[in-house]
């Protein structure tokens, strides 16, 4: 099993800013694994229109959150409904899905996990080395941890079949405008879904 932190590809491809920057102060930008009952229409713009268009598009440079076209929300809708809720933004003749993770789980293994601390109060600020429980994890191989729910986007690989998994099914679509950065590595054998042969 392994984990990854879903990433979209900023420098790369296009992505959405709001036009009026001062809706972020807004709770429904919260993206904090809780669900958003007040999200309104919002008026965004792509910040580098020449760059290329991804099927995931970044979404006001939060790396707690994505959005998908019309085209992969329809593809990956089973995923993301899994994961939490689809919140709809609409940019020129597009309908983009931004994704608001509710799946949090309480997976990590706090006791092997590494933390960067605070030099003045020591508190623990940043993840240096992840660990997980393999056992812990949910159906949905879209997901969040309590500890970074604000700040990413976390998926699975190695528990189920690589078609019914996020990470295998966009890659083996060729979906672009995301990008997968492994934080941890374990051994498959570990998997509570793992099939039996």
């Amino acid at each position: 099993m392994k984990v990854f932190r879903a990433v979209p590809q900023f420098n790369d491809f296009q992505y959405l800013l709001l036009a009026d920057s001062e809706s972020t102060g807004s709770d429904q930008f919260r993206f904090d694994c809780t669900p958003i009952s007040d999200w309104r229409t919002l008026a965004v713009f792509s910040f580098k229109p020449k760059l290329m268009a991804g099927d995931f598009w970044g979404f006001e440079m939060l790396r707690s959150t994505w959005a998908t076209t019309a085209q992969a929300t329809e593809k990956l809708r089973e995923f993301l409904v899994m994961a939490g809720q689809l919140l709809p933004v609409a940019f020129e003749s597009n309908e983009f899905s931004v994704i608001n993770v509710t799946e949090c789980i309480n997976c990590l293994d706090t006791t092997n996990t590494e933390w960067i601390h605070e030099k003045s109060s020591g508190r623990p600020i940043r993840i240096a080395k992840y660990a997980f429980h393999p056992d812990r994890m949910s159906e949905s191989s879209i997901f969040k941890i309590p500890e970074t729910a604000k700040s990413e986007i976390l998926c699975y690989e190695g528990l189920k079949d690589s078609a019914d998994e996020f990470k295998g099914f966009v890659e083996a679509n060729h979906m672009t405008g995301i990008r997968f950065e492994e934080v941890w590595p374990t051994d498959r054998s570990q998997s509570p879904f793992a099939r039996k042969k």
